[in-house]
Order: C-alpha cells, then structure tokens, then sequence
C-alpha cells in the first residue's frame, strides 16, 4: 500500500541531496566488478507468497558485473550462492512439524540503458532501465526446485560527488510468483575505482541489506573511457 509514495519520497530525496553538490564531469559508470554479502528475508522468486516456502532468510555471497557497451547502452549479470533458513516448513505424517534450511544459488543475466537527466543534478544523474532473465534453485531433501522468468529494473543512478554515488528505484520480478522491491544504495570510492558499497531492500518480502565492494575498471580497459564504444 504504501510502496508508490514511499518510492516517490526517495527519488523526491535524491534530487534534492543533488541540487547544492558541485557538478562532476563523469556521469555514473557501467564497467564493473563486484562481490558482496547479503542478507535478506526471501530472495526474487523463492515463493514469498507461498504457505509451504515463507519466512525465509537468504544470507550468502553475490558476485555481478557489468560492461558499458555505449555511452548509453549495458549488458549486466549477477550470481548468487548461499543459504535459505526456515525456507521450507512441512508436516510429517506423524503431525510433527518441521522446518528447514536449504542452498539456494540462481543468476541474473540483463541489457539496460542509462541515459543521462540533465535536468536532474546538473547532469551527473542517470536514468536506469534494464531487463534481465532471472533463473533460481532451491535444494533440500526433497530434492531441486527450480524456478525462471524475468526482471525489470527503473532507477535512478547518480553522483553525489567526485568519489560518494547513490541509486534509488524499483525492480519487479516474474518468476512462479511476481514481487516488486524498492532499493536504495549508496557508494563510496576509496581508491583507484574500487568502492565501498551499501544496498537496502526496502518495503517487501524481501527486506534485507547488501554490502560490499565494487572495482570500476572500465577507464583502465577501454582507452579512458567507460564503455567499448561512446563515452
């Protein structure tokens, strides 16, 4: 219920925390590497509205990576290996019910765009679109269970400074079920494009925190610019 005003404040916030902020040449970049720990209540499509599969919490490792293809086009993936605990609760046929901890691993393979707002930031602020293919697996003792589908991504991506980022938007998921989160992450630079980063799900089933470190290497590999061709 209260998902659209809530993603309207942040983004309202955004754009303020940038209007004083002094203006940064480079828009934000899209050549990447990165790994990170998470912990989450239920990830993307691991029934979240589902009696059999809920209150569960992923907690493990993500690995993602990103290359600008043009100034305005990316291609994107992420994996993601670790625990589902109290993912699964059954009853015996002796009545006892029981609760239990599954591995839980999946990827996201994605193309977005990222035009840039000038109107917005004094045009260091970036617009996010991306579609990504969404494949999960859950694994237990009553054997595999694997779910497919899709992602949808709508955020907006901006410097706050030479070294502090921070993206803010929506990601909805079709998978057996569909879901909608709002994420709010934040960056910071520590050296030589390797960066501190923070990322909160917000408002879901999928609640959680992501914190870790991302290497922008595209400058270094493309000739000082951050995509194969354009920019």
């Amino acid at each position: 219920m209260t998902r659209i005003p809530t993603c309207g404040a942040g983004i309202l916030l955004l754009v303020a925390l940038l209007q004083p902020l002094p203006l940064r040449a480079e828009s934000p970049r899209y050549s990447y590497l990165g790994a990170s720990y998470e912990w989450t209540d239920v990830k993307f499509g691991v029934g979240t509205n589902n009696d059999v599969l809920n209150h569960g919490k992923f907690e493990g490792p993500n690995i993602e990576g990103a290359v600008g293809l043009t100034g305005f086009l990316h291609a994107a993936g992420q994996y993601f290996d670790g625990d589902c605990r109290n993912c699964l609760g059954f009853t015996r046929s002796n009545g006892e019910f029981v609760q239990e901890d599954l591995d839980f691993s999946g990827f996201k393979l994605g193309i977005g765009a990222n035009p840039d707002l000038p109107f917005i930031g004094k045009g260091n602020t970036d617009l996010l679109l991306r579609v990504s293919y969404v494949d999960t697996e859950l694994k237990g003792s009553f054997g595999k269970l694997s779910s497919n589908g899709w992602s949808g991504e709508a955020k907006l991506r901006a410097q706050l400074s030479d070294r502090a980022e921070i993206v803010t938007g929506v990601e909805y998921f079709d998978l057996d079920e569909t879901t909608t989160t709002i994420v709010l992450g934040l960056g910071y630079e520590i050296a030589g494009g390797l960066t501190l980063r923070a990322r909160g799900v917000l408002f879901n089933n999928e609640t959680g925190l992501d914190v870790g470190l991302r290497w922008y290497f595209g400058d270094r590999l493309f000739g000082g610019r951050d995509s194969v061709f354009g920019r």
